[in-house]
């Protein structure tokens, strides 16, 4: 097992070594060859072609996502005249009252267009902090006061098409005096804006440095887990051990982009050797788990999706004998999507089952510590920019952690008895994983009887 993690280049799920250096980024190209493209996204107003630039990422469910970034103030005077049609401006005498966003009632004119509290204070947010919105649906969600708060992704790209954006802020403060304050501030306007080429995130590159919680989710960002194919036979009938052989091979494909994974969280590879090695064998179910919950949030906990080409409803997950732990996850899924759970929480969520998977004095224990207060203080600062009002919302994410480790424990115990009766081939990587469980296991019962 310590052999994933010193002494040999990374392994591919093919068994062959790659490169020492090879980012996961690159490793998540091989994976998928469509990861990373950039495009471009243009528009006409008045007649002059105003091109704008968009990232095509993928945002972990299998699907591709643009995100398309505010418009710059030059593009911004330009939209003008078709906002002053469409929109009465301040100080008319017969002011349209309606956010043009979400329908509220309007409390003013912000960043160019007549807009409630709550979309101005969220289109705010989304351009100060690095954003990668995802929407749990079609990307064609209603948006209303209502339901403004049901899909970012979604409120976002509407607030661009009506016509919001930042220059125009920067103009409005101009002209009634304000924006004089003496207080400094960590501005962020088009000279200290970096666009991220890999997931498509808006980073603030001075506010990043003065952010250990910018930093960590960058980290987390640039590192992210591909999306792997099961390559499932869909021709021959669905049978326990036909499904059951897909999905142990899908996981020992995984769990090698995982170790991978664990060193690009800021502070791992500082730890010994022994207690990297310790972290991982103690929750790679878990993150296994909490990688498909969020993938399977399309799908209200009828269906889970382990990969893009092998989802598994209700009726196969009683064929596989896993109905108990599947049904937990479905659980969890659903309860993501109540929470508005966002690609950025699910990244901090994942550092935090990695950096609590064992309680007990471990060797670099001081430094573990460290660890999970800096990455706890990266989700409540992240957490605040999507969910202001709800101070309930971190609390009821971390929840969710307890329902995964439960689910992860059955399904190693499950794996372990596939193992005994021997009806399924196990690889070497996630027998390791196995033993080294067993081991932990049996250490625990003699300290116990001692």
């Amino acid at each position: 097992m310590s052999s994933y993690f010193h002494g040999r280049g990374e392994v591919d799920p093919l068994g062959r070594e790659t490169v020492e250096n090879k980012s996961p980024v690159e490793d998540a190209r091989m994976v998928s060859p469509g990861i990373c493209m950039t495009t471009h996204h243009s528009m006409m107003v008045n007649n002059i072609h105003i091109q704008a630039p968009t990232s095509t990422t993928h945002d972990g469910r299998g699907r591709e996502t643009k995100f398309i970034p505010p418009i710059e103030p030059q593009s911004a005077m330009l939209l003008e005249p078709q906002l002053k049609r469409q929109n009465t401006p301040p100080g008319s005498s017969t002011p349209s009252k309606v956010c043009q966003v979400c329908n509220d009632n309007a409390s003013g004119f912000h960043y160019g267009v007549w807009s409630c509290e709550g979309c101005k204070a969220f289109f705010k947010r989304s351009i100060q902090g690095p954003v990668d919105y995802v929407c749990p649906a079609t990307n064609n969600c209603t948006i209303d006061k209502h339901r403004r708060k049901s899909c970012q992704a979604c409120r976002l790209r509407k607030c661009y098409e009506v016509g919001m954006n930042k220059g125009s802020q920067r103009k409005e403060r101009k002209s009634s005096g304000g924006g004089g304050g003496k207080g400094k501030r960590c501005r962020v306007d088009s000279s200290e804006t970096a666009v991220n080429s890999t997931s498509g995130s808006l980073i603030p590159s001075k506010c990043a440095k003065r952010s250990r919680a910018y930093a960590i989710l960058e980290a987390l960002q640039k590192a992210d887990l591909p999306v792997l194919e099961s390559y499932h036979n869909h021709n021959l009938p669905p049978s326990r051990i036909h499904l059951l052989n897909t999905l142990i091979k899908l996981a020992d494909r995984e769990l090698v982009y995982l170790i991978n994974w664990a060193k690009h969280v800021p502070g791992y590879t500082d730890l010994s050797l022994s207690d990297q090695v310790h972290l991982i064998e103690c929750c790679w179910m878990e993150l296994l788990l909490l990688n498909c919950a969020f993938r399977s949030m399309d799908h209200e906990g009828k269906r889970l999706v382990f990969a893009p080409d092998f989802h598994l409803d209700r009726q196969l997950w009683n064929l596989t004998g896993m109905t108990e732990i599947l049904d937990q996850v479905a659980a969890v899924s659903e309860l993501m999507v109540q929470y508005c759970i966002s690609k950025e929480e699910l990244l901090l969520l994942q550092a935090t089952v990695l950096v609590n998977a064992e309680v007990r004095r471990l060797a670099s224990y001081s430094r573990i510590q460290d660890m999970r207060q800096v990455i706890l203080d990266a989700l409540v600062e992240t957490s605040a920019r999507f969910h202001a009002d709800n101070v309930r919302h971190v609390p009821s994410i971390l929840l969710l952690l307890t329902h995964i480790r439960q689910a992860g424990e059955r399904g190693i115990a499950y794996f372990q008895q596939l193992k005994r009766e021997g009806c399924v081939v196990f690889c070497d990587l996630l027998t390791e994983m196995l033993e080294a469980h067993n081991n932990m296991s049996d250490r625990k019962i003699n300290t116990d009887t001692e």
